[in-house]
């Protein structure tokens, strides 16, 4: 298998996206077209030029170590069954969420900015809930994607992985003044793909399965595509999160929700540097879990409830 570098990849990457979707029965009859057709009209110069790239080696396939405060306390999966007590107690989640709400539908883009922002200062650095987030605040990078197809959302997000995994700490790189470690990539809830909690997840599954799945095997995620396994990874949040075998309602997922569907990109060495000048990483999650729980659910909903209506 040759790899495909530059925009083809990006191709080749929506159509594998595209047909895990209509997999699952999702309607996308318009996108596969849309796609296929751009694939197929690049078929002659894609064998050109993959006549000259080098053979696909697969990258480090050992699991990206997880921010501490974010190790799945009970696994983490992609399945629906995984994911809710029950169809029902999931609908009944997402038809509360405030995400969906119609009064905040589609919040400004510098709405959705100040948010996260907010986010970040008030909740997971005032809150402690990631002690590495303090150290790094000046080098985050916010960006939201007002795109209303999953597909652009997607081809938005694989250049924030580009830029990011590019970036040379020795030559000072910097964005808007600005040197960049980390990104915070928000998608406004113009895509109503997101809005669901699920289908999120199967977009995150796509960009790095490593970080929704135990043991299946992996390769044709973004990052395995791009070359960026054991380079960079996305850490999911959204409104609706919950983690794997926790009752619906435990304060302990609001560790991993955001006032908007959110993927983190982190470069590994960074991530790893963090870990080992932590005293105590393990203990992280479970006194972040205590914390929650010691806070509640209605002042933690109530933060977030506020956050959207900026």
């Amino acid at each position: 298998m040759t790899r495909i570098r530059g925009k083809y990849s990006i191709i080749i990457i929506i159509i594998l996206f595209l047909l895990h979707m209509r997999k699952r029965g999702i309607v996308i009859e318009r996108m596969m077209t849309m796609c296929c057709r751009s694939y197929s009209s690049m078929t002659t110069t894609m064998s050109s030029s993959s006549s000259s790239s080098s053979s696909f080696v697969s990258s480090r396939r050992c699991r990206p170590l997880p921010l501490p405060h974010l190790l799945p306390r009970g696994g983490m999966s992609s399945s629906r069954a995984r994911w809710a007590s029950s169809s029902s107690s999931s609908s009944s989640s997402s038809g509360q969420s405030e995400a969906q709400s119609d009064n905040h539908a589609h919040p400004s883009k510098s709405s959705i900015k100040k948010a996260i922002s907010k986010w970040l200062d008030q909740f997971i650095i005032a809150k402690n809930v990631c002690p590495f987030a303090k150290n790094v605040r000046e080098e985050t990078k916010i960006v939201v994607s007002e795109r209303e197809h999953i597909e652009e959302v997607l081809e938005d997000f694989i250049k924030e992985l580009r830029e990011i995994s590019t970036r040379d700490d020795d030559r000072n790189e910097e964005h808007d003044g600005v040197k960049t470690k980390t990104v915070l990539f928000a998608i406004s809830p113009k895509c109503e793909f997101v809005r669901d909690f699920d289908s999120f997840l199967d977009f995150a599954n796509i960009i790095d399965d490593a970080a929704l799945q135990n043991g299946d095997t992996r390769g044709e995620s973004v990052l395995d595509q791009l070359d960026l396994r054991g380079k960079v990874q996305v850490v999911s949040f959204h409104p609706d999160f919950i983690f794997a075998g926790e009752k619906l309602g435990d304060p302990g997922a609001f560790t991993n929700k955001a006032p908007y569907p959110l993927l983190h990109i982190l470069r590994e060495k960074d991530v790893t540097a963090a870990v080992k000048s932590h005293p105590d990483v393990k203990g992280i999650p479970k006194a972040n879990v205590e914390r929650m729980r010691e806070i509640g659910n209605e002042s933690l909903k109530k933060m977030l409830d506020g956050l959207r209506s900026l």
